[in-house]
């Protein structure tokens, strides 16, 4: 058995465990390998429809991220809320020396929700975001229609290391 099948079984475990709703443990531990590392851990949630962003923006993680330090995300999930029809888009920001890249995270559609239609995703990934002491990690939940009622969650964990 290559250790592709074997990672691909791993992940649809994760998968398949989390579209059932049974809990996942979400904690990133830093490698013992990175010295000065410490675990980071946060949600970022947004609301967005009619108003000033009808159709999505950026929102930005509670906990900001030490100017002297980089956070290496390592873990992400996921859930967007849209009108029914419209078709979501989330992205998670790198952020280093200056520069973003957006990373586009792949949705799955799970099913009708209160207010339209639900998508999730989780995933591990290895991004990098340079702290500035104010901000915490950037997410940007859009959505192809407008009209109220749309809402993202994004759960992000890893850890800190020094620039």
């Amino acid at each position: 058995m290559s250790s592709m099948m074997i990672v691909r079984g791993f992940a649809l475990v994760l998968a398949g465990a989390w579209l059932a709703g049974t809990p996942i443990a979400t904690s990133a531990k830093p490698p013992a390998s990175t010295p000065g590392s410490e675990p980071y851990q946060t949600t970022v949630y947004g609301t967005f429809g009619s108003g000033g962003s009808p159709y999505g923006g950026p929102f930005f993680g509670p906990d900001p991220i030490p100017a002297n330090r980089r956070l290496v995300i390592e873990f992400v999930s996921a859930s967007i809320t849209v009108p029914t029809g419209s078709d979501p888009l989330l992205t998670l920001h790198s952020l280093v020396g200056g520069r973003s890249s957006p990373f586009i995270l792949p949705l799955t559609y799970i099913g009708p929700a209160a207010n339209g239609d639900e998508y999730r995703v989780t995933m591990m990934v290895r991004l990098y975001v340079d702290g500035n002491g104010v901000n915490g990690p950037e997410v940007e939940c859009l959505k192809s229609v407008s009209g109220p009622g749309s809402s993202c969650t994004v759960d992000i964990s890893g850890y800190l290391i020094e620039k």
